[in-house]
């Protein structure tokens, strides 16, 4: 009895082997699918789709051709913006991917002040040609006074970039003007002249923009007046570039820029 019972141990167990060992051992095949389900992409850059666990050929299409396109091996480029939809397609078998298609930022350049100023003048002033300078665009602002009139005169130099700005004084049968010429917005200096026709003459110098408040920030090294007379002609050019600059404040302000005489350099 015992034996028997050993004998058909023996065997279940030489059963359960041979079961084991004719057990064929077979790996789920992976199934065919696409890279990718969604896309977000900018207009004229590209993105790769593929077929992944298959190497049978792939045929390719779009949805919306006029968003985004697809070629031959999957590469799909984004024309404008929108969405589309991306088929792989192997026999009866589709695959889809959505491609969404953004516009590209458009980065545009910050304006210059000149550039601002260039525009403020060419947009609302007029075109003129100086006989030294050359051509410019031009805007002024006519102010009266009690005594006369006052004309702050505003020009731009495309050319040279240069801004010029004069300060006509009328009156009586006196005309002063003041000018000053900002090269560099930045340097400390800038040109400055006056002239009197009747009396006073020309001269010609420099004015401390940093210090321009001042009674002492224009110094003229060429004059035709006396030399009793330069103090007081200096003096007068201040006061004169300072309304000046009161009236570019205007000017700017009145077709929408926020320029100010600061922007220039003054410091009052």
């Amino acid at each position: 009895m015992k034996v028997t019972k050993f004998f058909k141990s023996i065997a279940i167990v030489m059963v359960i082997a041979i079961t084991l060992t004719c057990v064929p051992n077979v790996s789920a095949k992976a199934r065919p699918k696409l890279n990718k389900k969604k896309v977000t992409m900018t207009v004229g850059t590209t993105v790769k789709l593929k077929m992944r666990n298959t190497k049978k050929k792939v045929k390719w299409s779009s949805s919306k051709k006029s968003v985004a396109t697809v070629s031959k091996k999957g590469k799909v480029t984004g024309k404008k913006a929108g969405t589309a939809k991306i088929t792989a397609k192997i026999g009866k078998k589709r695959w889809q991917c959505k491609v969404t298609v953004k516009a590209k930022k458009v980065i545009i350049a910050k304006k210059t002040i000149k550039q601002r100023i260039e525009t403020v003048l060419k947009t609302n002033g007029w075109s003129d040609y100086d006989s030294t300078y050359g051509s410019n665009y031009t805007l002024s602002r006519y102010t009266p006074t009690d005594s006369g009139s006052r004309t702050t005169k505003l020009e731009y130099y495309p050319s040279s970039g240069d801004i010029r700005i004069y300060e006509i004084w009328d009156v009586g049968s006196t005309t002063a003007i003041s000018g000053i010429t900002i090269q560099n917005l930045n340097d400390k200096y800038c040109e400055v002249s006056f002239l009197e026709q009747t009396a006073l003459g020309f001269g010609t110098g420099l004015m401390d923009k940093q210090n321009a408040g001042s009674m002492d920030s224009v110094v003229f090294d060429f004059y035709t007046f006396k030399q009793s007379e330069l103090k007081d002609v200096e003096e007068i050019t201040v006061m004169m570039v300072t309304y000046a600059m009161a009236d570019f404040n205007l000017m700017m302000n009145q077709y929408g820029e926020t320029i100010t005489h600061r922007d220039l350099g003054f410091v009052f």
